[in-house]
């Protein structure tokens, strides 16, 4: 990992009501047809500000099979040191993908990884769940 490099803040969210300033976190992905639309939100923090640095997310299912992989998100470096070294300062970014119209392979728990630099520095599960209409 790393060094320093830290997620904080991580949540599986509702994409349907990020967009009108309400989050609704999910502790779970309900879905009755195996497609499911969400959000994740997160912040990254004790990078270096001065270099380029790339983040990319990737969804499995309980098997290790890849759902969904992002392309690279660049976090460009300002070239210039900053206060990040200074005590109590703390260099960071705040994000929220979207991922659209997922198709799951069946129920059970699956994982969201997230790499800085190609190197895996967290990873975060969470249940998919099959219900009918009537009970979502």
């Amino acid at each position: 990992m790393p060094e320093g490099v830290k997620i904080t803040n991580f949540s599986f969210c509702d994409h349907n009501n990020k967009h009108n300033l309400q989050i609704n976190v999910l502790n779970s992905l309900e879905t009755t047809n195996g497609k499911f639309s969400f959000s994740v939100l997160f912040s990254v923090i004790d990078f270096s500000p001065m270099v380029n640095h790339d983040i990319k997310l990737i969804f499995s299912d309980m098997d290790g099979e890849i759902l969904i992989e992002t392309d690279n998100i660049s976090l460009e470096g300002t070239g210039q040191k900053g206060d990040s070294n200074e005590k109590g300062v703390i260099t960071g970014a705040t994000m929220a993908v979207d991922f659209l119209d997922v198709l799951f392979q069946g129920q059970g728990v699956y994982v969201m990884k997230i790499y800085f630099d190609e190197e895996l520095i967290n990873e975060f599960h969470i249940p998919v769940v099959y219900k009918e209409r009537s009970e979502l």
